[in-house]
C-alpha cells in the first residue's frame, strides 16, 4: 500500500471514530433510562480515545 493510500485509511478511521462518539453522543442525550445513558456516554468516550490513537498515528506520519 502506497504511503498516500496509507495516510488515507488512517484519516478515514479517525474519521469514522469521530462520527461514532458523536452518534453515541446524540444517542446519550435522548435517551431518558440513566443506566442506558451511561453506556452510551461511555462508549462515546471510548470512540473518543480510539480517535485520539488514529490521531496520533497521523500526526507521525504527516510531521503534524
Amino acid at each position: 500500500m502506497a504511503d498516500t493510500d496509507h495516510l488515507s485509511a488512517v484519516r478515514d478511521m479517525w474519521r469514522r471514530e469521530v462520527e461514532a462518539a458523536g452518534t453515541y453522543r446524540v444517542l446519550a442525550q435522548r435517551e431518558t433510562d440513566t443506566h442506558r445513558r451511561d453506556i452510551l456516554i461511555r462508549l462515546a468516550e471510548c470512540e473518543d480515545r480510539h480517535a485520539a490513537k488514529w490521531s496520533g498515528r497521523i500526526q507521525l506520519m504527516t510531521g503534524h
